[in-house]
């Protein structure tokens, strides 16, 4: 069984759901259980994903097609390409040495504003790089895709 609860924690305690988060813990009793406590966040929407997967990819497909004359598919160019190349990162600390190190993020880890970035800087090495125009998501509907 799995409980998920939104609450607030302000000084140490939670302020919101309070019962509830008690309820839940009380019903675990005797039990092994694993907490997780993240910040909750918007991730990219579905419309962001099939705008996505189902024209920014091919266009950056057929781009790469005519640069290359290679044909790669949709996941080598969103795995091999454009997330190491554009995806957002985080900074992992060695709190011990200070040492850093970056990660990126995955697409389905974006919030909607980090995935709006991301296409961003995808549509602007489009332009430089393949030479193609790929339209903002408002702009979908006045394609003709032939």
């Amino acid at each position: 069984m799995k409980i998920e609860i939104t609450t607030s924690i302000v000084n140490g305690l939670f302020k919101r759901n309070r019962n509830l988060v008690l309820n839940a813990i009380k019903s675990f009793n005797d039990k092994d259980v694993v907490i997780t406590f993240s910040k909750p966040k918007k991730s990219r929407s579905n419309n962001q994903n099939r705008y996505y997967w189902g024209l920014v990819l091919p266009l950056i497909q057929n781009g790469l097609l005519d640069a290359t004359g290679e044909l790669r598919s949709v996941d080598n160019i969103h795995y091999k390409i454009l997330l190491p190349l554009f995806a957002p990162q985080n900074e992992i600390v060695n709190k011990d040495t200070g040492e850093s190190l970056l990660e990126r993020l995955t697409s389905s880890e974006m919030t909607t504003t980090q995935f709006c970035e991301y296409i961003l800087e995808i549509q602007k090495w489009g332009a430089e790089f393949l030479g193609i125009d790929i339209p903002s998501p408002n702009e979908e509907n006045m394609l003709n895709l032939e």
